[in-house]
C-alpha cells in the first residue's frame, strides 16, 4: 500500500508520466514483493532444517533479511524502490528529448 500511495500521490506533470510510472512500477512491486513477502514465508525453513541438524541457533541469511523487513525496514525498502521507479520513468519521459536535440 505505501509503495502504490506514493507512487500515485508523487507530483506529475501530465497523465502519460503518471501511466508511464504506473507502468514501470507494477514489475518492480512484484520484484519488492518477491523479496519482502516470500521471504517472510520461507525464512523458517532453513532454521527447521538447522535445528534438525543439530545446530542450536541456526541464524541463515534470510533470518537476518526477515528480521530487518519486521524491524521496519520493509518500509525503507518500499521508498527505495518508488525513488527507482520516479527515476527510471522520470529517465524515460527525458530520453527523446535528449535523441531530438542531438539530431
Amino acid at each position: 500500500m505505501v509503495f502504490w500511495m506514493l507512487v500515485l500521490l508523487w507530483p506529475a506533470t501530465s497523465m502519460r508520466q503518471r501511466l508511464t510510472r504506473i507502468a514501470i512500477g507494477v514489475p518492480l512491486f512484484l520484484t519488492l514483493e518477491a523479496i519482502t513477502t516470500a521471504v517472510q514465508f520461507i525464512h523458517v525453513l532453513p532454521e527447521v532444517s538447522g535445528r534438525l541438524a543439530g545446530e542450536t541457533d541456526p541464524l541463515t541469511l534470510l533470518e537476518r533479511w526477515s528480521r530487518i523487513l519486521e524491524a521496519g525496514g520493509r518500509y525503507v525498502v518500499e521508498v527505495f524502490f518508488v525513488l527507482m521507479t520516479i527515476a527510471a520513468a522520470n529517465r524515460m519521459s527525458q530520453e527523446p528529448l535528449a535523441s531530438g536535440l542531438q539530431n
